[in-house]
C-alpha cells in the first residue's frame, strides 16, 4: 500500500494543508509502520506549527475530522520528541474559554497507546460530545465543552512523535515575532524581521494577547519538545479593548530551535496557555538586503545581497526566487570563515509586458549541515514602467 502523509501547517492564525505522495516500496505503509518520512515534513511542521500526518490513501476519506480539528484554532501545546516504548507522560492545561480541545499524536514509527484524561482523573473514550481519532499513525480525541484544569496525555511507542493540542477559543497568541525599527524618518515604527534572529545578539520580540479573555500574561521560550527553556520579559505598549501588544528585548537567544509561550489566568480564574505557531531559532547566518528594489520590464537587474557568518565558518547555498521562478545567483555558493561577509548578485527580470505575481523576492542561504545556518530576506520589488 502506498501512503500519502498530510502536513497541516499553521499560517498567521489561519489554516493550510499541504498533502504529498511518497510512494515506492522505501515508504510502504503496513501495519505498525508510519515511516520513514522525508526530512523536510517535519523541517515544515516544526517551523510552521503544523503537524506530519502519515496517512494511508484507505485512510484519508476519513480523515475530515482529523483535519477539522486544526482549523481555526489555537495552539494550546505544540511538541516533537522521541516516543518511547515505556511511556511519557504530558501535562497540558486548559483554560476556561475554550469551547472544544482536540489532542492529537501522530508518529512515523508506530503507536501502542495514546490515553487522554481529563481534571477528574477520568478517561476520555468516545461517546457524546468526544470525537476519537484513530488511524494507524495518528490518534486523539476532540472534547466539545470541556472542563478547565489540568488535563494528561499518556503515550508509548516508537519513533519520531508530533504531538499538538489545539483550541477552539477566542483566547490567543497573535504575532509572535521578532522585530526591529524600520521605516520613513517621522514614520519609523517596528517591522517583522524578514528571517530569523541572528545568534550573539540582543533581539526584540513582540507579541500580541487576546485582552478581554485574560487577566495576566507572562511569555517564556520553549524548546521543540515542549520544555521550558528560559523566561522572556515582556511589557504591554499598547492596550485596546480586544487585544494587548507586548514587546521586549531578549539578551540571548537559546542555542536550539524554540517558541513562544503566553501563560497565566484566563478570565474565569482558570490557568491558560498558548503556543507560537512557528518556531525560531538562533541563525549563525545573516541575509541583508536592499529594502527595496526597482525592476525594468525586458530587462535583468542586478540586486546586490551581503551574506555573512556569525560565528562558525559555514558553505552556505544561496537560493533566490521571484513569481515562484528561481533566479540566477553568482555565486550561488559560498565558503565564509567566521564572523566573514560577502556579496553576492541576484540577477532579477521581468519579460517584457509581463508582471509580477508576487511582489517580493526571497532570498535564502542555507547550509546543507548545520539547522542553524539558515536565514532569508525578503525584498519587496515594484516595476518600472508601471503600465
Amino acid at each position: 500500500m502506498s501512503s500519502a502523509v498530510a502536513m497541516v501547517p499553521l499560517l498567521a492564525g489561519t489554516m493550510g494543508r499541504a498533502a504529498a505522495d511518497q510512494t515506492g516500496p522505501g515508504r510502504a505503509f503496513r501495519p505498525g509502520r508510519c515511516g520513514p518520512i522525508d526530512a523536510s515534513y517535519g523541517r515544515g511542521a516544526n517551523e510552521t506549527g503544523g503537524q506530519v500526518l502519515p496517512l494511508s490513501p484507505t485512510e484519508l476519506g476519513a480523515a475530515a475530522p482529523l483535519m477539522a480539528a486544526s482549523f481555526n484554532a489555537e495552539t494550546v501545546f505544540w511538541a516533537t520528541s522521541p516516543l518511547t516504548s515505556g511511556g511519557q507522560t504530558i501535562p497540558v492545561p486548559v483554560d476556561g474559554v475554550t469551547s472544544r480541545v482536540a489532542f492529537v499524536l501522530s508518529t512515523d514509527g508506530s503507536i501502542a497507546n495514546v490515553k487522554v484524561t481529563d481534571p477528574r482523573g477520568t478517561l476520555v473514550t468516545a461517546g457524546t460530545g468526544v470525537e476519537a481519532f484513530n488511524f494507524g499513525c495518528v490518534r486523539g480525541f476532540a472534547v466539545d465543552q470541556p472542563l478547565s484544569g489540568e488535563w494528561t496525555v499518556q503515550a508509548a511507542g516508537t519513533g519520531t512523535y508530533w504531538f499538538i493540542v489545539h483550541a477552539r477559543t477566542d483566547l490567543g497568541l497573535d504575532d509572535a515575532a521578532f522585530v526591529q525599527v524600520a521605516g520613513r524618518a517621522a514614520h519609523e515604527g517596528l517591522f517583522k524581521i524578514a528571517g530569523q534572529p541572528v545568534a550573539g545578539r540582543p533581539a526584540t520580540l513582540r507579541a500580541r494577547v487576546t485582552r478581554e479573555h485574560v487577566t495576566d500574561a507572562t511569555f517564556d521560550l520553549v524548546a521543540l519538545n515542549g520544555a521550558r527553556l528560559q523566561a522572556t520579559e515582556l511589557s504591554p505598549v499598547t492596550a485596546s479593548s480586544t487585544e494587548e501588544e507586548y514587546v521586549g528585548e531578549i539578551a540571548n537567544l537559546p542555542s536550539i530551535p524554540f517558541r513562544v509561550r503566553v501563560s497565566g489566568r484566563d478570565r474565569t480564574g482558570a490557568i491558560y496557555q498558548r503556543f507560537s505557531g512557528r518556531s525560531f531559532h538562533a541563525a549563525t547566518v545573516e541575509v541583508v538586503a536592499p529594502q527595496t528594489v526597482t525592476l525594468t520590464r525586458g530587462q535583468q537587474t542586478p540586486v546586490t545581497v551581503s551574506v555573512g557568518t556569525a560565528g562558525a565558518p559555514a558553505r552556505l547555498q544561496i537560493v533566490a526566487v521571484l513569481n515562484a521562478t528561481v533566479l540566477r545567483v553568482e555565486p550561488a555558493t559560498l565558503q565564509l570563515s567566521a564572523n566573514e561577509s560577502r556579496d553576492v548578485t541576484v540577477w532579477a527580470d521581468v519579460p517584457a509586458g509581463g508582471t509580477v505575481l508576487s511582489p517580493h523576492i526571497v532570498v535564502s542561504a542555507e547550509s546543507p549541515t548545520d539547522p542553524a545556518g539558515a536565514n532569508s530576506a525578503i525584498i519587496p520589488v515594484t516595476l518600472d514602467p508601471v503600465f
